[in-house]
């Protein structure tokens, strides 16, 4: 069997292909899918002498299984018999995916995490399966490490196993070939309360502005100012005509 992780891994019989998925967060974060492959000894490390990395700079000529380096995430794997391997991560959840091989070389994987166990085993038939969902968990604590122990299990007499390649991919990216995913969480919450405080508080400084340009410091209406007195235009002779009238007022 050919395997994989991809968020999910993927496996063949004598290789074994693993790349996994990981998602952090809570509800006010967005998660974020990392891809971890299997050549990150950071988080994978394969058990026994007779793992063989394969990838374009090193191929393996002595390998049954030869999955298709481009259906495969990074076009690298692991090949070996009957051997184990760890992966350990920090996320939410995590999804495994494999490369089921053709049926002469179907292998059985097992899976164990915190008290967790799981085994994947399907006929490819006369084709390799790529993507193939072998192992998944979610509601993990995204705080805590987690370890994914895996053993590839004899099926057949040639005591061959899959070949697993792991990844952990971003974002929206898909995985390729086998994955593990690892989400990682971005707070978005307190930005947005932070932009609504923002706003407000930008809005009651207008307020102010507008109010203290509409009334006085003492808080009455704004007195318009001083008026300028009326100027009534008089006749030239206004002055001779007003000295004519009173000399012919009566008692004058």
């Amino acid at each position: 069997m050919v395997q994989g992780y991809n968020v999910l891994p993927m496996m063949p019989l004598t290789s074994f292909t693993l790349f996994s998925i990981l998602s952090l967060g809570n509800a006010r974060a967005t998660l974020i899918n990392l891809t971890i492959d299997d050549t990150n000894s950071s988080h994978w490390t394969f058990i026994g002498p007779d793992w063989n990395a394969v990838t374009p700079e090193a191929p393996c000529t002595k390998c049954a299984l030869t999955p298709n380096p481009a259906l495969v995430y990074n076009t690298t794997w692991h090949d070996g018999t009957l051997l184990s391997g760890i992966f350990t991560f920090e996320g939410s959840a995590v999804y495994i995916y494999g490369i089921d091989p053709p049926t002469k070389w179907a292998t059985n994987i097992s899976f164990e995490m915190n008290s967790i166990t799981s085994s994947h085993f399907r006929d490819g038939g006369s084709q390799y399966i790529y993507d193939s969902l072998f192992f998944s968990v979610s509601n993990l604590d995204s705080n805590g490490p987690h370890i994914l122990k895996q053993q590839l299990d004899e099926q057949h007499p040639s005591n061959s196993l899959p070949v697993q390649s792991l990844r952990v991919p971003n974002t929206t990216e898909r995985p390729l070939g086998v994955a593990a995913i690892i989400g990682v969480t971005t707070a978005i919450g307190g930005l947005v309360v932070l932009f609504i405080f923002l706003m407000a508080l930008i809005f009651l400084c207008l307020r102010r502005t507008w109010v203290l340009e509409f009334f006085e410091p003492d808080g009455h209406r704004a007195r318009p100012g001083p008026i300028e007195p009326y100027r009534i235009q008089l006749h030239p002779n206004a002055e001779k005509l007003w000295s004519t009238s009173s000399a012919h007022r009566p008692g004058g």
